[in-house]
């Protein structure tokens, strides 16, 4: 026996499965098998897909690993690998022996010389050692976080699919021997949502990543909206972390995709909450006093001006009645008032700039309109509120700052309290 023939006859004996699959046609040749398979009849050439439905339905495969065990035996996922240059992939599931479940590997290898003409792959299970078996288990903490792992060389612009859930990701979505090709495709492809799409095109740029880790050892990481093979867009996370085998020459860096649409959509929630009350007022809902002052700001910048109109508001008696009644009772005065004021002008125009002072302001409009709408409201409030505020308007044709309006309106708020405590001297402070 010469040196290389001692070598093969050595390290098939490491090996206690082979087949020689045809990619083209599906058909396997068994070159060797273990022990505990000879009793279930399988012939040994035929089907693949037979082959592998027959060893599924033994029990032989851990019930948990026979989805991936199913995918990688599958001839479209051999041409595809072929296809994406990746000649040498090693996996590893749980398989029975000697009545238990343990980690085995299994390598696909493609031959340099392989051709339409010579379509033949090969097929080795091995027995995990223990560093695998651990690797593994760690893997499969991974895969219960994350949905896809990458393995980028960002020198070539290459890749090595690690892990990936082929309950969700039952198609590659384009996935091509270039990496910045995959993640054009995928963009264009319509799997990113269109208000993301620039952000992702950005953040995947091979280009702007290089750079990164170029001068940052830190993760970099994106939140986008992927659209699931059941067409729905979910909030997923997808980071890039740094391998330990990166270096200037060797770029190495992992890809890690995780779904985040629960977290990320309850933290927008929360968000969009925090913004809600860090404008509004939380009693009646109306724009505070900030959001005022930032109106107030807005429209200062504004290289053209616009007619203003403002109708302002003060409680009456309101002191009265937190005095006499509590807070409580004077909330629902409050509440009375501002329940019509916002129903009749649009609560995201209304302001409460103070304890009992409102007001609304309304920009484009006619001096006609303005009265018109100031005479209406007053008519309402006379039969809904029984005057429980006073109420002046105020305006002004392209004023220079929105607080010019204010004070006009704000005089002839006084001038209605003015009036309405001539007769009400019993609810004077």
């Amino acid at each position: 026996m010469n040196d290389l023939n001692w070598v093969y006859a050595t390290c098939f004996e490491t090996v206690f499965k082979a087949i020689q699959v045809n990619a083209q046609t599906g058909e396997y040749n068994i070159i060797k098998r273990p022990h505990d398979e000879m009793h279930l009849n399988i012939p040994k050439s035929g089907s693949i897909e037979a082959y592998v439905k027959a060893i599924s339905n033994s029990g032989l495969i851990y019930p948990a690993d026979v989805s991936d065990f199913y995918f990688h035996f599958n001839p479209v996922y051999i041409r595809r690998s072929i296809r994406y240059g990746q000649y040498h992939q090693v996996h590893t599931f749980r398989r029975k022996m000697w009545n238990h479940y343990i980690w085995v590997t299994f390598e696909l290898i493609i031959p340099s010389s392989y051709s339409e003409q010579n379509p033949n792959v090969l097929y080795l299970w091995k027995l995990a050692d223990n560093d695998s078996r651990g690797l593994e288990d760690a893997m499969r903490m991974l895969s219960s976080v994350y949905r896809k792992i990458i393995r980028i060389n960002l020198s070539d612009d290459s890749h090595q699919e690690i892990k990936v859930d082929y309950e969700t990701d039952r198609t590659d979505h384009g996935m091509s021997v270039k990496m910045s090709e995959w993640f054009r495709k995928f963009a264009e492809s319509g799997y990113v949502y269109k208000d993301d799409v620039d952000s992702f095109n950005e953040f995947t740029s091979i280009h702007r990543i290089r750079m990164h880790f170029r001068h940052s050892k830190e993760s970099t990481e994106l939140i986008y909206r992927r659209k699931d093979d059941d067409g729905k867009f979910r909030w997923v996370s997808m980071e890039l972390i740094p391998s330990v085998e990166y270096t200037p020459e060797n770029q190495i860096v992992i890809l890690y995709i995780r779904d985040v649409h629960d977290i990320y959509s309850l933290e927008q929630q929360r968000k969009k909450e925090i913004e809600y009350y860090r404008s509004r007022d939380v009693l009646t809902g109306f724009l505070n006093r900030a959001s005022y002052q930032e109106a107030c700001k807005n429209y200062f910048g504004l290289p053209r001006k616009k007619t203003v109109a403002v109708i302002y508001a003060d409680m009456n008696g309101l002191k009265l009645v937190n005095d006499t009644q509590g807070d409580e009772a004077g909330d629902a005065y409050i509440r009375r008032f501002t329940d019509v004021f916002g129903k009749y002008f649009d609560t995201d125009r209304c302001y409460r700039i103070s304890g009992d002072e409102f007001l609304v302001i309304i920009q484009g409009i006619t001096k006609k309109e303005a009265g018109a709408k100031f005479r209406a409201f007053r008519d309402i409030m006379q039969m809904e509120c029984d005057q429980t505020a006073a109420i002046g308007y105020a305006w002004i044709n392209r004023p220079s700052t929105l607080e010019e309006v204010v004070k006009s309106a704000e005089s002839a708020m006084y001038l209605d309290k003015h009036e309405y405590y001539r007769f009400h001297s019993r609810y004077a402070f």
